[in-house]
């Protein structure tokens, strides 16, 4: 009786995980959306958070990808190009970045593994200090742009 209980849980648990459904397969692309280890290295956890979110938001949006767990992996990387302060009332930091993403193939050999493509996005942000002008260019991902 115990090995007819397992033998139906086995078989059940079978037929519900799947990587994608049939449908899925012929109208979405599933993607995992990450920060890659040793990128980002200027942003504090909270901002790669922001980031990713962003990011996922983004790629939610365009109708074709479906964010689940992916052996594709579309992996945004911020790099700070310049930080100005500029002087008022009070001192404001303005940075100039720039988000590059990259959609790659991942396997156990190789992170991230085989790229397909990247793109590169503009960003400016102004804050109280650095940080705060970061996270103000992460929050100026239009999320609606396709």
């Amino acid at each position: 009786m115990r090995t007819l209980s397992f033998l139906i849980l086995f078989i059940s648990f079978a037929f519900t995980v799947s990587a994608q459904t049939a449908s899925e397969k012929a109208d979405k692309i599933n993607l995992f959306v990450g920060i890659v280890p040793g990128t980002n290295e200027e942003l504090d956890q909270v901002q790669q958070d922001k980031l990713r979110n962003k990011i996922t938001q983004c790629a939610s949006r365009t109708g074709i990808v479906s964010i689940s767990v992916s052996n594709f992996l579309l992996a945004p990387n911020l790099e700070v190009q310049e930080v100005n302060p500029v002087q008022g009332m009070k001192i404001t930091y303005v940075v100039k970045c720039e988000v590059t993403l990259g959609i790659s193939r991942t396997d156990y050999k190789s992170f991230p593994g085989q790229a397909f493509g990247m793109m590169t996005l503009p960003l400016t942000g102004a804050g109280g200090d650095k940080a705060q002008a970061i996270t103000n260019a992460i929050q100026q991902i239009n999320t609606s742009d396709k």
